[in-house]
């Protein structure tokens, strides 16, 4: 009968301290050890933060671990894995446009991109005034050679943000690809403005300007395009994870 009340006992306190203790990973608090995990991802320690992620996934797994480490997964380019842990975390919880906004990219980098537009899609559908998806739908959209709906999707996004030199950026690209170089012109025009020290820009704009006959400022436009690619630093690999999730 004694053991059998120990046996009770030692039962009881397990309870209790399953109870009292929810939170406790490995003798490690959830909350803070996502905080680190989401630290170490914006500030490009990307293995520490998959290995805590993955613990985190070990011991309770959340849709929103499944997505920070597909975050981290795409930041180390394993884009097919990143997508695997997206699609977990869209099995879990479909209700985020984020999920598939940021499965979205990891698709159009892998090579997908109408699967990329279905996700975009959807995002758009959950949160319709993002004018960041809407800037990716179209640059997957103009991969599919679908101009007009690009173009659509671009109007619509810098109607949303007008000072993002990279959706003027785009909508130049496009529209130089269709033939409109004097209206790419004019985009490049304003993301130089918006974006003075991207060579990508100055570059496109020269060909542009190369197209219209326009050769001496073609020559400008390539020449500061080089000369802005020697000193302009690599971007940082670390996706932002701190503030708006967008």
């Amino acid at each position: 009968m004694r053991k059998r009340s120990l046996a009770l006992l030692a039962f009881c306190s397990f309870l209790v301290l399953s109870v009292c203790e929810p939170t406790l990973l490995y003798g490690r608090d959830y909350p803070a050890e996502f905080e680190r995990g989401k630290t170490a991802l914006e500030t490009g320690r990307i293995d520490e933060a998959l290995s805590i992620f993955s613990q985190l996934i070990s011991a309770d797994p959340q849709a929103q671990y499944y997505y920070y480490r597909g975050l981290a997964l795409g930041a180390k380019a394993k884009d097919s894995q990143a997508i695997e842990d997206l699609n977990k975390a869209i099995s879990l919880d479909p209700k985020q446009a984020i999920y598939y906004f940021r499965r979205g990219i990891a698709l159009l980098r892998n090579g997908m991109p109408q699967e990329a537009v279905d996700d975009f899609t959807k995002a758009v559908d959950l949160e319709p005034e993002q004018s960041q998806v809407l800037g990716y739908r179209a640059r997957a959209l103009f991969k599919l050679n679908r101009m007009q709906q690009a173009l659509q999707d671009l109007a619509r996004s810098i109607q949303l943000n007008p000072n993002n030199g990279a959706l003027y950026a785009l909508r130049g690209d496009i529209l130089s690809a269709s033939g409109d170089h004097a209206n790419a012109v004019r985009d490049y025009d304003r993301a130089i403005q918006l974006r003075p020290n991207d060579p990508t820009v100055y570059n496109n704009r020269g060909i542009a300007f190369a197209n219209l006959g326009r050769t001496r400022e073609a020559l400008e436009d390539l020449n500061t395009a080089m000369d802005l690619a020697t000193v302009m630093p690599l971007p940082s690999q670390g996706p932002s994870s701190s503030g708006s999730h967008w």
